[in-house]
């Protein structure tokens, strides 16, 4: 093959004509260092012919001293010419000896080179050719040497000169330490570059990478860049049940399992813990990006053996962001793929999302008021509004609410349903739920102080499973009651039925230690947790509080009613109270009387307001008798 025939030709330069003109000897090769063309300079320093080398692989084109065969450095020439191709990056020798074969049949001539080899990439920065030239330093080796007669022949059975060959030993001395340093240089940029575990891109050169397929966008408009956002399924479970050896073995495999979804030019980095990036460049249609999706997801889906006797079946949630915006930044097509990789993780985890910009909106300002509500805790913005429950025998208050809002500095009174997810998914739900109880205990203990016997017999609190879940719950709890000076058995906490359901083992513990302190348990939201009678027989909670779209019904919905009922008679045989949430109407109202039902709450009954505003609406509540019978506890 000619250089015209690998040759990139440019106008007005003329690679081809310089590579032949060119006074230093040059071959070119390819990826499997096999001879490709070889320029006139190269064939008069080795007394060789054109068709003697070209097409030949490069270490058999040469025939070898039998007298003096240099295995260490046929081999370190190999290494720097892998080097050149694996890396992209140019690799230099300091000194090479090579034996040519003399006019003279049976004699070689010592030459001695400095050979670099120039990588040739093409447009993805893959290694196509090796550009393999040559710097000619005999001259000053046999200079060193102090043979003015510079001849360097020797026969089969003859040696080099002892000056020759303590220069050259030190010659190699000095590469060896060159290499090492080399060697050193590489492992340090290799730490810099590549993920230790994975040997992935790490996450400032995937997004440097980004950035360049970004950039190359506007000469090839139709062709869209594409980053998929991998995150991991139950990494954490696998590390808590096996150790950390079992979830490093799973993160390097599902390493290899990403490498082998994807084209061999398409980056693919690991940004820390179980989050995987992929880079996709130069795709034909936005809708190849999904596909890649779908194919990772198939792959890391076969079962993975961690240890001896230990399988997993590993899954992603994957995020896919596609722009054939050159102005777009990396950092933002990687926060929209992450963006979208969140809603796959919402949406029930092993699935992918395509970015969608009204939920890079909402997730945008759910961040926002992540980081805002942090601020507020600091700042005192959270407070409690307390709703009465109300003895529908006797008109009084028997109990409160505490129900947590948020004083937003711009946005007004926030309802914690406006906020209490995002405290859970960032952590800080665990503070907020401690400082609610110390609160409330504490108003608890102010009003017995100021109202006596008008004063709320007890106070219910909202409780989260990842609260139950956190331990030391209970010794919060404990302390809380101690500091107000509270009796256990006034402190209601409340817990949703589908939390009940959600982990028993978790939410069992919890509650038992709860209760062993002496403080009651209400079900919340009962009715729409599907539990049978048969778990509501095991429940440990003395009081039931049913939904509010069963209240809200009674005046019109003949089915309201029948389940109302139910739960009132089922409640009074198993000696349970009941109080029915949201009532909002007289009519609600006066069904819940007729039916029995002794406790209610709503906005009919009385709004929730802080606790200096219901102070003096206590003080000025006059009961009336209780009927004899009494169907609750």
């Amino acid at each position: 093959m000619s250089i015209a025939q690998w040759g990139t030709v440019a106008p007005p330069i003329d690679y081809a004509g310089i590579f032949h003109v060119t006074t230093t000897p040059s071959l070119v090769l390819d990826r499997d260092f096999t001879i490709l063309d070889a320029n006139p300079a190269y064939l008069r320093m080795t007394n060789r012919r054109s068709e003697e080398l070209v097409g030949r692989y490069f270490f058999d084109a040469f025939p070898s001293n039998p007298a003096a065969r240099d295995e260490e450095g046929a081999r370190n020439l190999r290494r720097s010419l892998e080097q050149a191709r694996d890396t992209g990056r140019p690799h230099t020798l300091e000194l090479q000896k090579f034996d040519i074969p003399s006019t003279v049949p049976g004699r070689f001539v010592e030459r001695f080179w400095s050979p670099t080899n120039l990588p040739v990439l093409d447009a993805r920065g893959e290694t196509t050719l090796i550009l393999h030239r040559v710097l000619d330093v005999t001259d000053f080796v046999l200079n060193q040497r102090g043979d003015s007669e510079g001849t360097g022949l020797s026969g089969p059975s003859g040696s080099p000169a002892d000056a020759t060959s303590d220069l050259v030993a030190r010659a190699w001395e000095l590469q060896q330490l060159n290499a090492a340093l080399r060697d050193a240089r590489d492992q340090l940029s290799a730490r810099a570059h590549f993920d230790p575990l994975t040997g992935l891109l790490v996450r400032s050169v995937f997004l440097e990478s980004v950035g360049d397929a970004l950039g190359r966008i506007p000469s090839r408009s139709d062709h869209p860049v594409a980053v998929l956002f991998v995150d991991l399924d139950r990494l954490k479970s696998v590390n808590d049940t096996y150790g950390h050896g079992a979830g490093d073995q799973l993160i390097r495999c599902a390493a290899e399992r990403l490498k082998a979804s994807v084209r061999p030019n398409d980056a693919v980095g690991r940004l820390g813990g179980d989050e995987f990036v992929v880079l996709l460049g130069e795709l034909k249609n936005k809708d190849e990006a999904t596909v890649v999706a779908e194919r990772i997801l198939e792959n890391l889906a076969a079962p993975a053996q961690l240890a001896p006797g230990l399988t997993v079946q590993p899954s992603a949630s994957i995020g896919v962001a596609v722009t054939d915006d050159p102005e777009m930044s990396a950092d933002t097509l990687l926060s929209h793929a992450d963006t979208a990789m969140y809603r796959a993780k919402q949406s029930g985890r092993n699935r992918w999302e395509l970015f969608d910009e009204a939920a890079y909106t909402a997730i945008t300002a759910r961040q926002q008021l992540e980081a805002e509500l942090s601020v507020a805790l600091a700042a005192d913005q959270l407070e409690l509004h307390y709703q009465p429950i109300i003895d529908l025998r006797t008109d009084a208050v028997h109990a409160v609410e505490a129900l947590l809002r948020w004083q937003h500095p711009t946005r007004g009174l926030l309802p914690a349903g406006e906020f209490i997810d995002v405290a859970e998914d960032s952590r800080v739900l665990l503070e907020i739920g401690r400082r609610v109880i110390s609160l409330a205990c504490l108003q608890l203990a102010a009003w017995d102080q100021e109202l006596g016997e008008l004063a709320p017999k007890r106070m219910f609190l909202n409780v989260s499973v990842a609260e139950l879940a956190h331990p030391g719950l209970d010794e919060h709890v404990r302390a809380a009651l101690a500091a107000a000076g509270i009796a256990p058995e006034r402190l209601v906490l409340e817990i949703t039925e589908t939390g009940v359901l959600e982990d028993t083992h978790v939410v069992g513990s919890a509650v038992e230690g709860l209760l062993s302190l002496g403080c009651e348990l209400a079900i919340d939201d009962f009715g729409t947790g599907y539990s049978s009678l048969s778990r509501l027989v095991q429940l440990p909670a003395r009081i039931l509080k049913i939904d509010r779209s069963f209240v809200r019904g009674l005046a019109a919905d003949h089915e309201s009613v029948a389940v109302v009922s139910a739960v009132l008679l089922l409640a009074h045989n198993l000696r349970k109270s009941v109080v029915a949430e949201g009532v909002e109407d007289p009519q609600a109202l006066d069904a819940l009387r007729e039916l029995g039902c002794a406790y209610a709450q709503g906005f009919h009954l009385a709004l929730p307001k802080p606790a200096a505003e219901l102070t003096p609406i206590f003080a000025a509540v006059v009961p009336h008798a209780a009927p004899e019978e009494e169907y609750v506890v």
